[in-house]
């Protein structure tokens, strides 16, 4: 006889020839003549009977009932464990008679482990030894050298199990058990519930995934009432070969600002909101205040730079304004550097807060460059019906000149210098402007002397204008 039924204590055909036949702990059914065994139901059965489509299995002192069609798969790890795994929750609750909303997040970590009677036991945030069984389809916890159960994943939809927890309590669990899509593919999952008078939780667990989330709910009759749920939204998983692999649902953190591209202040202050999906305030009785911050940090990354020349590179830190994703910078300024031709060069970054955090930066490559504004707004109440550029003055110069210009509407301005190649080697203006009479000063210290261009273009209006610098 083959090894499959060497622990067999009941063997039975039905009149489909379907076999069945049940060990000390399950039974199992076979519709391809033995080939291949379906567990069927977690217990011992000394009879079984047949009544349409329902079969009854007998126990010593109990009677179940399963229809075939019900047949479902209980392989597979609920409950995978190995040390440096991290689980990250997010958690809402509300409250249902009183005003108030909260949330918060919460890690389930596997922080070490630990050998005992040859056997592999890990701690969960501390609480522990927990091993998972695999033949079993069980989870125990080791209790002043004894084994019990803390999680039963062989068993059906309403059957329930006595859990142990650390400190030697019992609670009665029931379960159930269905189909969730995780990450784009269907696991099956194992419900575990525990009620008290006033209270009830859940656990899910995910075949070849492991907890992935729970409920809790609790109030008294005419008393208050409350309700949270937790989920999974990152965490290193252990995957079959026990390797970590990284999941997150979490999306990247973004930011809300405006950049600058010229200044005259010595600081410039910066305001900037940090978004991110799980950003939440907590509300109670009207009022909202921090509840889940999940920006980690917004920085400022600046240097100046001319040419090739690299000088005073800094790392700023935006200070968040309390039960607000707003964050602020007081960016301190050299002038000097920025009227000798340098630029202040700067990005910022944000990073949130999954297990591995997320960091998304602005612009996504490269600076954005800061010059020196040297525009005079001269004449704001004059009413300007025409587009004009003026020659600079003086001209020839040395080694500054001063070029005017005017705007009969809003828009946005751009005033480049060129060499007689036509090569770019300056931008004095790039920015909206409302209309009026304005004027820039060129500063060309850095240049030789030579003719030059200057060109304006303001929406549809174009024009060059040529300048000398003679040293």
């Amino acid at each position: 006889m083959d090894n499959i039924y060497k622990d067999m204590y009941y063997f039975q055909i039905d009149n489909e020839n379907n076999f069945y036949y049940s060990s000390y702990e399950s039974v199992y059914c076979s519709k391809d003549s033995g080939r291949s065994w379906n567990k069927i139901a977690p217990y011992r059965a000394i009879s079984l009977a047949f009544l349409d489509s329902t079969i009854l299995l007998v126990d010593y002192n109990k009677l179940y009932m399963r229809t075939p069609s019900y047949n479902p798969d209980l392989s597979g790890n609920f409950n995978l464990m190995l040390k440096g795994s991290k689980r990250q929750f997010f958690t809402s609750g509300k409250g249902q008679d009183i005003s108030f909303d909260y949330f918060s997040l919460n890690q389930r970590n596997i922080d070490r482990d630990t050998i005992i009677d040859n056997k592999k036991y890990y701690y969960q945030n501390s609480e522990g030894p927990l091993r998972y069984d695999q033949d079993s389809n069980k989870t125990f916890i080791n209790i002043n050298g004894t084994d019990y159960v803390y999680l039963n994943f062989n068993l059906f939809d309403g059957d329930s199990f006595t859990k142990y927890y650390p400190n030697g309590s019992t609670a009665n669990i029931t379960i159930t058990r269905g189909i969730t899509n995780l990450f784009g593919k269907d696991r099956k999952y194992v419900s575990f519930k525990e009620k008290e008078t006033n209270w009830t939780h859940y656990e899910y667990y995910a075949q070849d995934f492991g907890l992935y989330r729970t409920q809790s709910s609790s109030g008294s009759i005419g008393g208050p009432s409350s309700s949270s749920n937790s989920y999974f939204i990152s965490g290193l998983i252990p995957d079959s070969t026990e390797n970590l692999i990284y999941l997150s649902k979490t999306g990247p953190p973004s930011l809300n600002f405006q950049s600058f591209i010229t200044t005259k202040d010595s600081i410039i202050n910066l305001p900037v909101n940090a978004y991110h999906l799980y950003n939440r305030q907590n509300y109670t009785f009207g009022t909202y205040k921090d509840g889940v911050v999940y920006i980690d940090t917004v920085q400022l990354i600046k240097f100046y730079k001319k040419d090739s020349i690299v000088i005073e590179s800094d790392t700023l830190y935006g200070l968040r304004t309390i039960n607000t994703f707003d964050y602020k910078f007081n960016i301190p300024v050299d002038l000097d550097l920025l009227r000798n031709g340098y630029g202040l060069n700067y990005k910022l970054c944000v990073r949130d807060k999954q297990i591995i955090p997320e960091t998304r930066c602005y612009p996504d490559t490269g600076y954005y460059i800061c010059n020196y504004d040297n525009t005079t707004r001269v004449k704001e109440n004059k009413i300007v019906t025409d587009f004009s550029l003026e020659q600079n003055y003086p001209n020839p110069f040395n080694p500054s000149t001063t070029i005017k210009y005017t705007l009969p509407k809003q828009g946005l301005v751009t005033i480049k210098i060129y060499d007689v190649l036509g090569k770019e080697i300056a931008q004095l203006v790039n920015e909206e402007k409302q209309s009026g009479e304005y004027e820039v000063e060129f500063n060309g210290s850095s240049l030789s002397s030579g003719i030059y261009y200057y060109k304006i273009q303001a929406g549809e209006f174009v024009q060059t204008k040529k300048m000398v610098l003679m040293k």
